[in-house]
Formats: structure tokens, sequence, C-alpha cells
């Protein structure tokens, strides 16, 4: 309502009247149709951030690069945190990157938890700023690993052989597979769609082969598999006893 007209400027927070249609118009107080108004139109907008991913209920692996997205408008720079404790603690991802990119590529840290959120906000503007709308879980990757049989053991051709192995985030049921060439292929399948309880029995089959290797790999996803460490033996029983 009153300002000193000698100083030429004043400093004013924007308000939240977006708008294309503004101008501003300044008046002597005492005889106000001594006035100047703009003379032009300008627009006064809303910048925004929107987190679009992670943004609830996935699982982005550790060491895995996964992409952080967003929409934004009217923000030149964003800041990404993430936390793992729903938001009672925060941690720099990284401190300025182009907002209008609306991605980031992140290597997911070793930071396991099931209450991670991601927060992006304006740097210039620290209340301009989105976060995940639910939590999401950093677990490690899933994998299998072959325990039994040992490299430089020898099974017998129909004798029970006990296959071992062990899990990390694999659900599901699991393959067990056989290669008689030291793991280039493996094209004998034992057992299919059994329940991964880390063991399994099966009959040594007629395939003998100084160069074998199991495989056990995840029925709904065979990318995830373990292969034996090392060679063993399949030989009949006259040939050679079991180890």
């Amino acid at each position: 309502s009153s300002t000193s007209a000698s100083s030429g400027s004043y400093p004013w927070t924007v308000p939240d009247t977006p708008s294309t249609q503004c101008k501003v118009r300044i008046s002597d107080v005492t005889n106000p149709t001594v006035n100047s108004k703009s003379a032009y139109t300008f627009n006064i907008v809303l910048p925004k951030i929107i987190v679009k991913s992670p943004n609830g209920g996935e699982n982005w692996y550790i060491g895995k690069i996964d992409t952080i997205k967003w929409i934004s408008s009217y923000v030149q720079n964003a800041k990404i945190d993430y936390t793992t404790d729903n938001e009672a603690n925060w941690t720099t991802i990284i401190s300025s990157t182009s907002a209008s990119s609306g991605s980031y590529p992140w290597t997911v840290p070793d930071t396991p938890s099931t209450q991670c959120k991601v927060r992006i906000n304006d740097i210039s503007n620290s209340s301009i700023a989105d976060t995940s709308d639910n939590i999401f879980t950093i677990s490690e990757q899933p994998s299998i690993s072959v325990i039994t049989p040992i490299a430089g053991s020898v099974c017998v051709v129909g004798n029970q052989q006990t296959v071992k192995w062990s899990t990390i985030n694999v659900v599901g049921n699991v393959n067990i597979k056989l290669s008689t060439n030291g793991g280039s292929t493996f094209p004998i399948t034992l057992i299919s769609n059994t329940p991964n309880d880390s063991s399994e029995v099966i009959t040594v089959p007629n395939d003998t082969s100084a160069t074998c290797r199991i495989l056990v790999e995840s029925y709904n996803n065979t990318s995830v598999f373990g292969v034996s460490n090392g060679n063993f033996t399949i030989a009949v029983p006259d040939r050679k006893s079991v180890v």
C-alpha cells in the first residue's frame, strides 16, 4: 500500500495466482491519478515436480541401475534424495540435475529396506517438491547358488543323488537341468517346476560324462539361475565308485 518511490524497485514474493493476463500498476499514494501500468501482460506460472517412479510398490535391486522418473514445469534444476525409513531421514542421491530431463539413472545402493521413498525438489525453492506416493523396496538381486553335487564328485548311474541349492529373493518353483559338456549347454531337464525348498533327490541318469554340471533356475524367470562351481562325473557302476 505504500513504499518509497525513489527506490525504483520492490522485492515481490510472487503469489499463487497463475495467469497469462497479469499486469502491474504503480500509483502515487497521495494522487492515484499519477500512475503507470505494465505495457503488456505477463505470466504468473506454477512450478511443479511430480515423482512418477519409484512411486510405491516397486522392488529395486542393489547394484542394478534403475531410472528415477518425474515430470516438471518451470523448474530448472532439481535435487534428488531418498529415504529408507519412510521419511524419517533423507540421503542425497544427486545435489543438482536438469529437471527438464525428467529422469535420472540411479545405481541402487546397498541399503536394503522395505520403507523407501524418493523425493525431488527445485534447488532454488525447496518448497517446490514431490515425494513417492508410497513406499518401495530395496533388496538384494535374486540369485541361486548350487551347493551339490560338488566339483570332483562321482555320481553313479541309477543311484539317488541329492541336489542342494540356496536362493536369495527367488519366488516360486525351480527347474533342475544337467549339462554333460562343462556347462556349455543344459539340454537335459532332470526335474521341472519343483518346490524351491533348497533340496531335491534325483535318480542319476544314464548320461555318462566327466564334465557334468547342474543348473538350478527359477521356473518363473529363467534368467535367474545358478550353476555348479565345477565339473563332476556321472559313471556306470562298474567304472567308478561313489565319492
